[in-house]
């Protein structure tokens, strides 16, 4: 379950936006799925390799994807069953193209035209708060900024293998 954050006035592009939660479109409902993994490279000071796929629905409710990779470390801070962590790495976002709106106001400025997709490729931070079920299963809640235009946002479970 992910959820957007403009940072940005965007409301000339509300109209396209099903799944606003406001007027304005301030902040837009993002269905979908992630899928993850962590590897862990330095046990004594909690440092992981983490890859991960998502699918999702974006703002105007096109199919996208986002592939990413970074180094994390998990925990920064812990303070009995709760803990936050942080990292750094590199993806790529990429959706159909918004092409298919015949009205020029939509606005598509971020990403790049690739034809029938458009795609951006760039480094990404990832803030990560951790409630420990046990020690196989987490509530996360993750924050991507993407600034300065949103700050996206994920809950969920995670389940170790």
């Amino acid at each position: 379950m992910g959820l957007t954050r403009h940072l940005i006035n965007i409301s000339y592009n509300a109209p396209y936006y099903p799944l606003k939660i406001d007027r304005n479109a301030v902040y837009i409902f993002n269905p979908g799925f992630l899928i993850g993994f962590d590897k862990l490279l330095f046990r004594d000071i909690h440092i992981f390799w983490r890859s991960v796929q998502a699918f999702y629905i974006d703002c105007a409710i096109q199919p996208a994807m986002y592939t990413g990779t970074m180094i994390f470390k998990q925990p920064m801070f812990q303070f009995k069953k709760v803990s936050i962590g942080a990292g750094f790495g590199f993806g790529i976002d990429i959706r159909r193209s918004w092409k298919k709106y015949a009205d020029p106001e939509i606005d598509s400025r971020l990403f790049k035209d690739w034809g029938n997709i458009e795609g951006i490729i760039g480094p990404f931070c990832e803030v990560e708060f951790l409630y420990w079920i046990n020690e196989k299963k987490q509530w996360v809640l993750n924050i991507v900024p993407g600034l300065p235009v949103i700050a996206f946002v994920t809950a969920g479970l995670r389940i170790k293998l």
